[in-house]
């Protein structure tokens, strides 16, 4: 494995609690290096096999309770338990999955708001509930925020069926662009598709 060396330093030292393995966030302690694309890895320098770490400021856990709602979540899934993280001095909040309800004054405007995030070092969404998403997007002390980009769309709910599913899709994919976070587009297929909540 080969990398110029302006893309790579080697021979860091991580001490205890710096650093935890990316796969089961148990600590890491010892020599590692670290890429241009701000990954890092074990070992003094590049070998087969290195596994993953990241800082601790990213991890903020020891501990994860309870499991996130991914793309293998049925859809319309509702999980009602706090999903929680604790770290070494508190107990912090996850955002969880939440299945909307558009109201009938949504379908009287035609349009609402669905709110959703993504893992910032992981391909998984969450469909989620306007209080997480004010907790993470004005980074409440009380939620584990630095793991998440929350972002809403305006989802367009009557109208002409196919320029309500037109519309729908332009604009997860605008802000899938201007985020810079792929696969939203995917997920929101797989929980319902362009027309989900269509009346």
């Amino acid at each position: 494995m080969y990398f110029p060396k302006n893309k790579i330093k080697t021979n860091l030292y991580a001490g205890k609690g710096e650093f935890y393995y990316a796969d089961n966030l148990s600590p890491f302690t010892g020599y590692y290096y670290s890429l241009y694309n701000g990954k890092y890895f074990e070992g003094k320098s590049p070998i087969k096999g290195n596994r993953e770490i990241v800082p601790a400021s990213l991890t903020e856990t020891e501990t994860q309770i309870s499991t996130l709602g991914t793309l293998e979540n049925p859809p319309g899934y509702s999980n009602d338990k706090t999903s929680l993280i604790i770290t070494n001095s508190q107990v912090r909040k996850l955002p969880s999955f939440y299945y909307p309800q558009p109201t009938e004054k949504d379908y009287t405007t035609g349009q609402f708001r669905r709110y959703f995030c993504k893992k910032v070092n992981e391909n998984i969404f969450l469909e989620i509930n306007k209080t997480d998403y004010n907790a993470l997007f004005n980074k409440d002390p009380n939620y584990v925020f630095s793991l998440y980009t929350p972002l809403y769309l305006y989802w367009y709910l009557t109208g002409d069926k196919d320029q309500v599913a037109t519309i729908n899709k332009r604009v997860t994919l605008q802000a899938q662009n201007l985020l810079q976070l792929p696969g939203l587009d995917k997920f929101v297929e797989s929980i319902g598709g362009y027309l989900k909540f269509y009346k």
